[in-house]
């Protein structure tokens, strides 16, 4: 073969051009287009010993026809059509509108909830660091320092931090948040005295009833602090939890902040810090009846599928304790 391409390479060379030259010239031109046309590679070893044991007669009477469609007509055994494309499946649609026979829906009334829980929150931290803003007036006052009362506060808190889980698994939602501002409530009152009464300086608590104050406010404070994911797993639907919880948790932040604005602007004298403990009884009250009016357990429809599952095992959980009870 290699004698047979060199004879007719020289008499290409040499302008003699013949049928089995041509013929040789558009068998190469044929192989070289071959991988192109099966749509396989020619560097297999399968479609190579193919290739070689295949020949291509083309005939100068066929008509003039393109390398790849000689190919095609040709049927070759190991040409192959090509696949048609693949159509991607496009992804399955989960409904989130229903979950069994349960439907799922967010209740507007969610953000309601988050809003009085971060001003709970809120209020906590600034009873919390009160004074801090001006420590010489309060030692003035009382005659006390005022990290006393914020060491007070954060032991109180600890101690309540181990009970939290269980009242709160015992209780429900509505009931420990509801009780907590309640208690932060009377604290703030017991700090503050009668709100408004004059003269302040003779109206103002000692320093005991400022103790007491602190203790139940810093008691108070871990079913604000600690109940965020509670609400958001409850209230909001899972795009939005992250952002609930955060906003929950940073308002004790935001409280620090307004004890340190409020009380540096109000509690410069001893009549101002009455004054300023007087507003911060007000406000604690008046969360504490928001809380007691619009706070509630669960939405009526459940936002998400945990959610559901959630609501209906504290069902069963409330049917079983029910029949416990009445065989009792």
């Amino acid at each position: 073969i290699q004698r047979t391409m060199r004879g007719d390479l020289a008499r290409f060379t040499t302008g003699t051009h013949s049928p089995a030259l041509i013929s040789t010239a558009r068998n190469l031109m044929l192989g070289l287009l071959l991988p192109f046309a099966s749509g396989y590679s020619a560097a297999t070893p399968r479609l190579a010993a193919t290739a070689r044991v295949t020949p291509l007669r083309l005939s100068n009477a066929e008509p003039a026809v393109s390398g790849l469609q000689a190919l095609q007509r040709k049927a070759l055994p190991f040409a192959r059509p090509p696949l048609a494309p693949r159509r991607r499946r496009p992804p399955p649609v989960c409904s989130a509108s229903k979950v069994g026979s349960v439907p799922l829906a967010l209740d507007p009334h969610r953000w309601v909830q988050l809003g009085i829980l971060s001003m709970l929150a809120l209020l906590s931290d600034w009873t919390c660091f009160a004074t801090v803003a001006v420590p010489s007036e309060w030692m003035t006052l009382e005659g006390h320092d005022a990290a006393e009362l914020i060491d007070i506060f954060l032991a109180s808190n600890v101690v309540s931090c181990f009970l939290f889980t269980d009242i709160a698994a015992r209780l429900g939602l509505k009931k420990v948040v509801t009780g907590a501002a309640t208690m932060m409530a009377g604290g703030c009152l017991l700090r503050s005295g009668i709100p408004f009464v004059e003269p302040a300086i003779e109206v103002m608590p000692g320093y005991g009833w400022e103790v007491a104050g602190t203790i139940l406010v810093g008691m108070a404070q871990p079913f604000f602090q600690c109940t965020p994911p509670l609400l958001s797993a409850t209230w909001f639907g899972s795009s939005e939890r992250a952002l609930a919880t955060a906003t929950a948790i940073n308002f004790n932040q935001v409280g620090i902040a307004t004890a340190f604005i409020v009380g540096g602007l109000m509690a410069n004298s001893p009549e101002g810090m009455h004054a300023y403990f007087d507003v911060l009884a007000c406000v604690s009250i008046a969360a504490a009846a928001a809380t007691a009016l619009l706070f509630r357990d669960r939405p009526e429809t459940p936002p998400s599928a945990s959610a559901a599952a959630a609501a209906a095992a504290a069902a069963a959980e409330a049917a079983d304790a029910s029949s416990v009870s009445s065989s009792a």
